[in-house]
């Protein structure tokens, strides 16, 4: 136990849930890394190819001022519906608790979903991939003295804890840290052992109670600003890091913890700015923190995208080989870089790169998926497709590689290959958020009243799981409409236009369900938006052919559902989410 606090933990850096599919425009098709722990540490990487978790994605502006004029079309949600609509689920935390003697940035993904083809900012912005399991947390710590009695008292503290006796084990605390007033704050030990014991749900408790009890204190408020980024708060985000960064000039006579406090700031700071798309000032905040921890691969691959989304993309191939000779696992930077400045519209640079990666004849298998997400994005389903190939012959039992097949066959319209693709899928991880998407998204294609109640059980479940983002809610409503709850699908639409954030496919979902409910105004911006897209999206036709409909002033009906097929074959047995077998 001496051992275990011999390093007192400061901060606790908590994952996003909405785990999803870019952050603020950004990227859609970035390479594929995970979380960097700055002693080299690797953390296990994720099994999906494409987010695990969703979060929302901004629009943009011209897209923006469409959804404003949407908005005052837009009715309060409607309060009659047939069945319960999800609940937003408590926080979650997804890796595991690192060994207090680890120090471990943690910065959340955030993603956005265009039929499965885009990835994280995580994967083209940090270094080393993380694998989600229980619930838990990562923390990032200062090392600190702490003597023997002291740490026998911390000891004693974390049996309390355990015990349940939570005041008791804060008095305890509370008379260590008069003692040495180098420790941070009794609630940060206590965020430290709820984490440790697996009490999730107390962290924002311990953390809000640490802003009280210690309100000149910045640490919590440095933490609770990371939590709000994690769950897409960004305006509360803002408040809370300012004030965090207002309180440092308290730990003026304990220089090495203000030191460590500010640098997280600056890290919190750093991705608040990336994430509205303030580059100028995301670069400083990174730069800045690269001057201080010279060896952090994450902090240079961050710098490689914002360089990257400021068009400097020779700087940001060198700052992706800085961070890959400081031990970041990422993929060929020309590719990353690609993606971006395909994103940008940038076509000419994007295809230089990409032409100059693909020519290679030693690519790995994880660059050759990122090729065809970006085929996919460009409309290129055969060469997605022969891309494919490669990185099935290279790693024939990849998740990964299962996950882009399915997609691909969503874009052919081949729903019952799809369907056998993410259901396999979900047998191998049934948490998969990617896989339960795409499933749901197959088998309400499909005219089967079975499959489609199994369309609804996994997109409902994704909503349970991962929060009630633009994403997982856009899924859920369509497969509401197609499953005939016309009521349940209009509500949510309405919830996820209140938000602001549409993705294209998105948009064509709640042009067909908002013209299916005579809101022809509101269905033609929402259509103009999911068909002026340039990235291609498996509704892309559809929406385009949607558009001619309404412009030509036709009248949409809605699809009368076929009768559903009662002589369809026993399904396999599957492991649905949200249960156990």
């Amino acid at each position: 136990m001496q051992k275990y606090f011999r390093f007192v933990p400061v901060f606790l850096v908590l994952i996003i849930i909405c785990a999803t599919f870019a952050a603020n425009q950004i990227p859609a098709q970035q390479s594929r890394v995970g979380n960097v722990v700055v002693n080299g540490t690797p953390v296990a990487k994720p099994n999906d190819a494409l987010p695990s978790r969703p979060v929302q994605k901004q629009t943009s502006r011209d897209e923006a001022d469409q959804l404003r004029k949407l908005s005052e079309l837009t009715p309060p949600p409607r309060p009659e519906t047939s069945g319960p609509l999800p609940q937003q689920p408590l926080p979650e935390i997804a890796e595991p608790m690192p060994a207090v003697t680890q120090q471990i940035p943690r910065a959340g993904a955030r993603s956005s979903q265009v039929a499965g083809t885009q990835v994280t900012e995580t994967q083209a912005t940090q270094a080393a991939p993380a694998k989600p399991e229980s619930p838990a947390t990562n923390a990032m710590q200062t090392p600190v003295s702490i003597d023997a009695d002291a740490e026998i008292s911390i000891s004693r503290a974390l049996e309390l804890y355990r015990q349940s006796d939570f005041e008791q084990a804060k008095t305890m605390l509370e008379e260590i840290c008069k003692t040495d007033t180098k420790l941070p704050p009794p609630g940060i030990f206590l965020v430290q052992f709820a984490a440790t014991t697996g009490q999730n749900d107390r962290i924002r408790f311990w953390l809000d109670r640490a802003t009280w009890d210690h309100p000149d204190d910045p640490e919590a408020f440095t933490l609770l600003a990371e939590f709000a980024i994690n769950e897409n708060r960004l305006a509360e985000a803002k408040l809370l890091i300012e004030k965090g960064v207002s309180l440092l000039k308290n730990l003026a006579d304990n220089e090495e913890r203000r030191q460590s406090v500010e640098n997280f700031a600056d890290s919190v700071q750093g991705r608040l700015y990336q994430l509205r798309g303030d580059w100028d000032k995301a670069r400083l905040s990174f730069e800045k923190l690269a001057a201080v921890d010279k060896d952090n691969a994450d902090v240079f691959a961050r710098l490689g995208f914002v360089a990257a989304n400021q068009e400097q993309y020779d700087e940001a191939l060198a700052f992706y080989q800085q961070a890959i000779d400081k031990g970041a696992k990422l993929p060929v930077p020309k590719l990353i870089v690609s993606q971006i400045a395909d994103q940008q519209g940038k076509t000419d640079i994007a295809d230089k790169y990409f032409n100059d990666v693909m020519k290679a004849t030693d690519i790995d298998p994880e660059s050759i998926r990122i090729a065809v997400q970006i085929q996919l994005r460009r409309g290129n389903v055969t060469e997605a497709d022969r891309f494919l190939q490669q990185a099935i012959k290279a790693e024939p039992d990849n998740l990964d590689n299962l996950l882009l097949a399915g997609t691909i066959d969503l874009f052919k319209k081949d729903y019952s290959a799809a369907e056998k693709r993410f259901q396999n899928a979900i047998l191998i991880n049934p948490d998969s958020y990617a896989a339960a998407q795409g499933l749901a998204q197959a088998l309400v294609e499909q005219n089967d009243a079975l499959k489609k109640e199994r369309a609804l059980a996994y997109a409902k479940s994704n909503v349970q799981k991962y929060g009630e983002t633009p994403d997982s809610l856009a899924t859920l409503a369509w497969v509401c409409f197609k499953s005939d709850k016309q009521i349940e699908a209009e509500y949510l639409v309405n919830i996820v236009l209140q938000s602001g954030d549409l993705t294209p496919q998105s948009a064509y979902y709640f042009a067909e369900i908002t013209a299916a409910a005579g809101q022809t105004d509101k269905a033609v911006l929402l259509t103009k938006i999911a068909a002026g897209s340039t990235s291609h999206f498996m509704k892309k036709a559809e929406a385009e052919a949607l558009l001619k409909k309404l412009e030509s002033g036709q009248e949409v009906k809605p699809t009368p559902t076929p009768p559903a097929n009662t002589d369809t074959e026993t399904p396999p047995p599957v492991r649905f989410p949200g249960t156990r077998s």
